[in-house]
């Protein structure tokens, strides 16, 4: 039986709808409203699914807390985990430069779905980091490392950590950074089946997109510069922290869920394949889009200094 593989695609595929459905129309009725406070508005699409998760997938659970893994962790584990995130954030980027030069000349330096506004005021600022550091980790983290790690979990181990990194990925429609959302959703997931809890992921979350949020604005004060050598310096520590933060997590696994029953099959799901075709879609436009308005040429010659 595979109701649980084909459960977690269809959450994943309505969670799609439901953010889309809410944030679009406030985009066209007002195209002035801040970038975060529509990223806001997308993310609370992602209640029901995780509402309906709950629903399906504590039936052969515990309880709420077991199905979303809320679970107390060993505090070595935090600041151990919270190094690894920092460090792989930044090992994917350099690893990965010549593809993201690749893509950023497809779909630009920003696309449709990452045209955030530098917060420049305190206000702007505390609003981006609720959106970014609050909202979007806890929502996150609950539907993808919470309820669809629970559907998952019964086809094994790489099912779960692969499937669940996958739908992370889609539910965010972007191909330009995909190779790095998926790499996080890996290591995020391995942490949550290990450590079978999903507040440790949420932190770690939090953390990844407070450092982009840094990013972003020391590239608006021009002192991008001073936060380069820390990305750098981490980037190189990344084999070493993942390295020493799981030889402690193996002191905590949750062998309940790494040896779970493998004997369930996945099966093809119609969702899984609708969430690829909607993502592959939105980016197969957008490119076509930029290169009919020239877009992806002045990109290219931008980046080559012609």
């Amino acid at each position: 039986m595979n109701k649980g593989f084909q459960a977690g695609w269809w959450l994943t595929a309505l969670t799609i709808a439901l953010m889309y459905a809410i944030s679009l129309p406030l985009l066209y009725i007002n195209l002035e409203i801040n970038e975060f406070a529509l990223s806001l508005a997308g993310e609370m699409g992602l209640v029901i699914p995780i509402l309906i998760g709950i629903f399906y997938a504590r039936n052969n659970s515990n309880g709420i807390c077991d199905t979303l893994g809320i679970k107390k962790f060993s505090p070595i584990l935090l600041p151990l985990c919270v190094l690894m995130i920092i460090g792989a954030q930044s090992f994917i980027a350099y690893t990965t430069m010549p593809v993201q030069v690749l893509l950023v000349i497809m779909f630009g330096a920003e696309t449709a779905t990452t045209q955030m506004l530098i917060p420049n005021t305190v206000p702007s600022f505390m609003l981006a980091f609720f959106v970014l550091c609050i909202a979007a980790p806890v929502l996150e983290e609950l539907l993808c490392r919470g309820v669809l790690i629970k559907l998952f979990s019964q086809y094994g181990f790489t099912v779960s950590v692969i499937s669940s990194a996958l739908a992370f990925s889609i539910l965010h429609l972007e191909m330009r950074s995909f190779i790095q959302i998926f790499f996080i959703g890996l290591i995020l997931a391995t942490v949550r089946i290990c450590s079978g809890s999903v507040v440790l992921t949420i932190i770690m979350h939090s953390v990844n997109n407070f450092l982009s949020l840094l990013q972003l604005v020391f590239l608006d004060s021009g002192a991008v510069g001073l936060i380069y050598p820390f990305l750098l310096f981490s980037a190189l520590l990344f084999p070493v922290t993942i390295y020493i933060t799981f030889v402690h997590l193996g002191k905590h696994l949750n062998f309940g869920m790494i040896t779970s029953s493998v004997k369930a099959k996945t099966g093809i799901s119609v969702a899984a394949i609708l969430c690829f075709i909607l993502f592959a879609g939105f980016n197969l436009m957008l490119f076509i889009n930029r290169l009919i308005n020239g877009y992806c040429f002045a990109e290219l010659k931008g980046l080559l200094g012609i």
